[in-house]
């Protein structure tokens, strides 16, 4: 893209504005770099220029942005590289411009500077952190963001999951939970009365193991069978206020669990199953609390005849 590397010798000839050219003169010119110039990727879709310093990087998003119509524009901010004042610096600008979301990778990133960066990214936007997070960090954004992903997701707490609310993706590569904790967010889940998330990404907690009896207690599922992997279909109670209202769990690999919600349009029918199932534990729990009460009845009654004997008895007896 006619950009040297920093810090070295200035080339002999100027470079050539390619930016300002139009649009047809641009793709022809750029169909004769090599790949020291341009790099595309295999599906020709993104370009990547090295060496560039922070200004010019800002200044070639804006020559791109006026040339392309870019519905995506994601900010990759590498902590080992970039003294925190010119990531702020360059967090700052970009903020300003069109932009869908922001990657934070290597390094570690202190409580202070963490807050400091969810307090000025906006929740609608898509946030992925590849850096280490302290084990004591909160932050009330944490998980209100529309796409969010983290590395290090052994900070997050069961009472942080169940305040999820209206989110698309959560990943969390690794964490504190075991099959248990699945299970009571999945039982939250199915009470709550609004929707929370369409897709959660979670890695058991190191040394776990894949119990589908604790994953799936006391919910009423539907399993799929003939699957590589357990799969299973659970639904929300209350439908009112919930658009997604299916649930399925999905175990993969290396300790994965993969949970996402579903709207029923197009399974009517598993959630006419689910119904029946609900209905039916239901019917079975009424039952189970009659035959208790007649089985206390009966033996009420049987003690009542035995005082009845008694005082008969002690009243022969005198």
């Amino acid at each position: 893209m006619c950009f040297w590397n920093i810090d070295t010798s200035i080339p002999k000839h100027k470079p050539f504005l390619i930016m300002k050219l139009p649009l047809v003169p641009f793709k022809l010119v750029t169909e004769f770099m090599d790949s020291n110039e341009i790099y595309y990727g295999e599906d020709n879709t993104f370009l990547m220029i090295e060496h560039c310093s922070s200004n010019t990087v800002l200044d070639l998003f804006k020559c791109i942005s006026a040339v392309f119509s870019c519905p995506s524009v994601r900010w990759n901010f590498y902590l080992d590289e970039l003294r925190t004042e010119t990531m702020m610096h360059c967090l700052n600008l970009s903020l300003l411009e069109k932009c869908t979301g922001f990657s934070f990778m290597k390094g570690s990133l202190s409580t202070s500077l963490l807050t400091e960066l969810m307090d000025k990214i906006p929740v609608s936007k898509r946030l992925e952190i590849g850096s280490d997070i302290p084990i004591d960090f909160k932050h009330p954004n944490a998980l209100k963001y529309y796409v969010t992903k983290y590395n290090n997701g052994r900070w997050i707490t069961m009472n942080d999951l169940k305040s999820i609310r209206n989110v698309g993706w959560i990943e969390l590569k690794s964490t504190i939970f075991g099959c248990n904790d699945v299970n009571e967010f999945l039982r939250y889940w199915v009470n709550c009365e609004e929707d929370m998330l369409k897709l959660l990404d979670l890695n058991l907690k190191e040394g776990a193991f894949i119990d589908v009896d604790a994953l799936t207690d006391q919910l009423i599922t539907v399993r799929v069978e003939g699957a590589s992997s357990p799969h299973f279909f659970i639904k929300a109670k209350n439908h009112k206020h919930r658009k997604f209202v299916l649930g399925h769990l999905e175990i993969d690999n290396d300790n994965l669990v993969r949970f996402s919600a579903w709207e029923a349009v197009a399974d009517i029918h598993l959630l006419e199953i689910l119904e029946l199932l609900e209905r039916k534990k239901e019917l079975e729990e009424k039952i189970s609390m009659i035959e208790k009460r007649e089985n206390q009845s009966g033996i009420s009654n049987f003690s009542q005849e035995i005082r009845k004997k008694r005082m008969h008895m002690q009243n022969y007896d005198f």
